[in-house]
């Protein structure tokens, strides 16, 4: 029976060294796989387990807990490149709970996630400089939230599909307002128009434009 600190070469080319016990991986090892893959953390029973990190042969890295073989608690993934980085918690190898994402694009999120997908509160981050602090659900604004644009304007409200929906509230760079209903990104329904000069158009709208009955003031 293997016990303590020993190096074993197995018959398709890995190799473990590290501490064993009971004829198992247990304690600190590392191992490398015959495709070049390397662990090097702590094992339990033959299972990595604990703190350690893996090198995959792209390139990409995992560092932080394991549980059963798999990422479980903190930890950060790397992607090849390095333009992928994820620092947050894991369950069974997915996105799990809080954490922070920045992508190859230059965009970043931080907020809640929940079986891989963006879900809950988060705010997100564009390269062009706006910015979206509110709810999400699989990965797409739905719930309140708040946007802002570039230019400063910025939508409060209610979201579905990524798009505003629901109730909500524009503030254009103009200082002009609308403040009602929103249907697939446009106004809908009724809701008011306010213009920096004070006067107001309050009625119904359609995709955006003025429809029907209104009183203007």
């Amino acid at each position: 029976v293997r016990d303590g600190f020993g190096t074993m070469r197995f018959p398709d080319g890995g190799v473990y060294t590290g501490s064993w016990a009971n004829d198992l991986f247990n304690g600190n090892g590392k191992y490398t796989a015959s495709d070049g893959t390397t662990y090097d953390g702590n094992y339990t029973d033959g299972v990595c387990d604990g703190f350690g990190t893996m090198r995959f042969t792209d390139g990409s890295i995992y560092t932080g807990h394991w549980k059963n073989n798999q990422y479980n608690g903190d930890g950060t993934y790397t992607s090849a490149d390095g333009t992928v980085v994820y620092k947050g918690v894991f369950k069974n190898n997915v996105l799990d709970g809080h954490g922070s994402l920045s992508d190859s694009d230059g965009r970043y999120y931080e907020g809640e996630f929940y079986k891989g997908y963006k879900r809950g509160h988060g705010v997100f981050k564009w390269p062009d400089g706006s910015h979206y602090e509110g709810n999400f659900e699989n990965d797409v604004r739905c719930g309140y939230g708040v946007y802002t644009a570039p230019n400063g304007s910025r939508y409060e409200g209610q979201w579905k599909n990524d798009v505003e929906w629901g109730k909500g509230r524009h503030y254009a760079h103009d200082f002009s307002s609308y403040d009602g209903c929103w249907k697939k990104g446009f106004p809908q329904g009724k809701g008011v128009v306010t213009w920096p000069n004070g006067e107001s158009y309050s009625g119904q709208f359609s995709k955006g434009w003025f429809t029907g009955f209104a009183t203007y003031t």
